[in-house]
């Protein structure tokens, strides 16, 4: 008779890291109310851009220092996933080691997507860099810095995303847009001066 048959899907198990995550509460948001000297704190998260003209997606992730506001460290892929979370640590360490500093004790506040919740994210950033990690309760109302940065980009570059063709045009194309974003775009919040400066 063709009738459709309510599906009811097995709520998803959380992980052991999640667990971990619940029964911390509050207290897994090291970032809230509090003022950070620079290079101490970093926030990231994905967005999707879109481009081909409208029929191919990326993704973006940006690992933001709280205090500067200066994108460290990015990458740009196909999806979002710990592969390309882990490139963006690659590129915020390299640049961080030019400047004689590492990660060592420095928080890296996010939400509690998977990506941030793997295995891989953690033991990268915990075991191998020394650094540790704060989750918002609330997804990204509480990431309110990276928002404002997708936002921002993603405004003043939308209409050349869409033009951009390969991800080889989009990677130049976002390659040149954080050079801008951290050396010469002027931020009212850092007294009208870019964040590499």
């Amino acid at each position: 008779y063709e009738l459709g048959l309510p599906r009811c899907l097995p709520a998803a198990t959380p992980s052991g890291v999640q667990r971990l995550i619940r029964q911390a509460g509050a207290s897994v948001n090291l970032v809230r109310g509090r003022a950070f000297q620079v290079l101490a704190a970093f926030t990231t998260d994905f967005t999707e851009l879109v481009y081909g003209g409208g029929a191919l997606k990326a993704h973006l992730i940006a690992l933001l220092d709280l205090k500067s506001h200066w994108a460290g460290g990015w990458a740009l892929g196909p999806s979002a996933d710990h592969v390309l979370a882990l490139r963006a640590v690659d590129d915020l360490c390299d640049h961080l080691e030019a400047l004689g500093r590492s990660l060592q004790d420095a928080i890296i506040h996010h939400d509690q997507d998977a990506v941030f919740t793997s295995h891989a994210w953690l033991r990268r950033l915990l075991l191998t860099e020394g650094a540790r990690v704060s989750y918002t309760e609330h997804g990204c109302r509480e990431n309110p810095w990276t928002e404002s940065f997708w936002g921002r980009l993603k405004t003043e570059i939308d209409a050349a995303t869409r033009d951009a063709e390969t991800m080889t045009e989009l990677t130049a194309l976002v390659a040149q847009r954080m050079t801008y974003y951290n050396q010469r775009r002027r931020h009212s919040s850092l007294g009208q001066v870019a964040p590499w400066t």
